[in-house]
């Protein structure tokens, strides 16, 4: 930050202390004995040493996040600066069978992350309990920086209703089905899982293994019990429009340009990933 001068500045910071393997929190221990394990979780001294690490993986977390604000405040940048605090992704512990974060699982768990948007000078409103796709994170972002989206970008901005309320009416999630690792390309040519959500309801339209499950948020949180394929039918069919809206939507043209840089990043993940050994390549 020192070096930056007063050019504006964007910075990407990547904090994975709540990635396995978890590191513990040696400045504030938990004690396993009493942490709340989740209901379906076995209660056992092993389990509860690692959830308690998992808990103080993510005080370090916060410590961090805290680190960085002092830090922009010390610089003189805090007071016109943005700053956003999400994640990528969930983290599965036997909810629905599975550990960690396959990114075919379209439940909760994998999609509820955190979401905190802080502009100088924006006023504050009540934090709202809607869900919001990532999909329009960057243009919101932009229009609170008093900029246009470009074309390309698939989302809308939200900054007008977030600052008045935080209320819009779904989210959708997408993702590839029995995709295990999304570096291997692989492993990135099943069908599509789409996911629609409102505060209540959600649908996961699963392509890939060809049914579609409907869940009320409100009387199964955790997602046990698809609604019955012949209830709630105005409900489906309204989240049925959105996916097909979002499946039907035209963009402002893909920019050929961004399109073979993002194929040149996806090459370069692949290699990264890649056991093959470059020497013979590059001789």
């Amino acid at each position: 930050m020192e070096n930056k001068g007063t050019s504006p500045f964007y910075a990407h910071l990547t904090l994975m202390q709540t990635h396995r393997s978890w590191k513990g929190d040696k400045q504030r221990p938990i004690d396993p004995a009493t942490v709340k394990l989740p209901a379906w979780y076995p209660d056992t001294p092993m389990t509860r040493k690692d959830w308690a690490l998992g808990l103080e993986s993510a005080q370090t977390s916060d410590r961090d996040i805290g680190d960085i604000v002092a830090r922009l405040k010390k610089e003189g940048l805090y007071d016109n600066t943005i700053i956003v605090i999400t994640a990528d992704h969930g983290e599965e512990f036997l909810d629905h069978g599975g550990r960690l974060h396959y990114s075919s699982r379209a439940y909760q768990e994998m999609l509820h992350v955190p979401l905190l948007l802080r502009v100088p000078g924006a006023k504050k409103v009540p934090l709202s309990h809607a869900p919001f796709s990532h999909l329009h994170l960057a243009p919101t972002i932009l229009h609170a920086m008093g900029m246009e989206a470009p074309p390309e970008f698939a989302g809308r901005s939200y900054w007008a209703e977030g600052q008045i309320s935080g209320e819009w009416e779904s989210a959708i999630s997408e993702s590839v089905g029995q995709c295990t690792n999304p570096m291997e390309a692989s492993k990135r040519m099943h069908g599509r899982v789409l996911a629609v959500q409102d505060r209540r309801y959600k649908l996961i339209l699963d392509c890939d293994r060809h049914f579609e499950e409907l869940f009320d948020l409100e009387g199964d949180p955790r997602e046990l019990r698809a609604v019955p394929v012949e209830q709630n039918k105005a409900e489906r069919a309204r989240l049925l429009g959105v996916a097909l809206q979002h499946l039907s939507r035209r963009s402002g043209g893909v920019s050929r340009e961004w399109a073979i840089r993002a194929r040149l990043h996806e090459i370069g993940l692949e290699w990264k990933h890649s056991k093959m050994d470059s020497k013979p390549l590059a001789s």
